[in-house]
């Protein structure tokens, strides 16, 4: 019981707002440091429970590892049954919408280590389930469905949260370079792809503390931690280059993309809306001296 309760001290020291990747951060190293095991895969199921989505794994397990999954086992492409004291089922509010996978090749044959362990753990899970499930809700309702990034009204709240707080933070927003010649020159799928293509560039640049959002249209925001301009303006520079670097040609047409960013940093004797419209600004005068530019807003004195 004392590494349980250890372990429920570390889940309630989750910060709001809660992250699905923060969480099980956060899972994974109460896992290891406390009962010396390795989570090696979290997998949720879809709202009709067909489909699975490896939210989670280790790098030795490959995105076809896993077939299919159900309350008791995992079944993996090496024809491995993994019972239910290896997988424990994530359930939360009488919903069964996951697994979680604790084992590796091997401790297949150490289930003793497993056994013992084993009560602890189902309660913890039981707890990291509920977390798990009310995160996985919220992110499905702020979440952006083209490019599966935040969505404005998530990103509004986080900004809010900062600022009530009194939290350093700075705001970053990009858009797309001459967006509208891609719709209407190609057609929307043309611009879809674009949009998803460069949300994909860009969020894997990203450090995992920075929320990334679709602003609307082809506008896109990021609230970075920190009212550092050095980190603000390197951050700016590398999303630009990134973007322009990148090919973003089809089988039928031949593309390069280009962004322009405006950014300004939160502080305490200024609103959200304040900041965020400073970061327009900047945004507006990088667009007006020619585009594919960054421009930090204390520049624009």
């Amino acid at each position: 019981m004392k590494n349980l309760s250890k372990a429920l001290d570390y889940l309630k020291s989750i910060e709001e707002p809660h992250s699905i990747d923060g969480i099980i951060s956060i899972m994974k190293d109460i896992t290891n440091s406390v009962y010396k095991l390795n989570i090696e895969a979290i997998v949720f199921l879809s709202l009709n429970k067909k489909n699975i989505n490896i939210w989670y794994k280790n790098s030795t397990i490959d995105d076809e590892f896993i077939l299919s999954i159900s309350k008791s086992t995992i079944k993996t492409k090496s024809n491995i049954m993994v019972e239910d004291k290896y997988s424990i089922p994530l359930h939360a509010r009488g919903n069964y919408f996951g697994s979680l996978m604790i084992c590796n090749k091997k401790q297949l044959s150490n289930t003793n280590k497993i056994n013992e362990s084993k009560d602890g753990l189902n309660i913890l899970v039981d707890y990291f389930s509920l977390l798990l499930y009310s995160e996985k809700l919220s992110f499905q309702a702020n979440t952006d469905r083209l490019t599966k990034i935040y969505n404005r009204g998530y990103i509004f709240n986080y900004i809010n949260s900062l600022y009530i707080k009194n939290k350093a933070y700075s705001i970053i927003i990009f858009d797309v370079d001459k967006f509208k010649h891609y719709n209407d020159r190609y057609g929307h799928t043309v611009g879809d792809y674009i949009l998803k293509k460069l949300t994909y560039k860009v969020k894997i640049m990203l450090e995992k503390s920075y929320k990334f959002a679709r602003y609307g249209g082809e506008e896109f925001m990021i609230v970075l931690p920190t009212d550092k301009k050095n980190i603000i303006i390197k951050t700016m520079e590398n999303i630009r280059n990134t973007v322009s670097k990148s090919n973003f040609s089809t089988d039928e047409y031949s593309l390069k993309v280009t962004v322009s960013i405006g950014a300004s940093v939160g502080r305490e004797d200024k609103d959200p809306y304040q900041a965020i419209d400073e970061a327009d600004k900047a945004l507006y005068m990088a667009k007006e001296s020619g585009r594919n530019k960054s421009i930090f807003y204390d520049r624009l004195s």
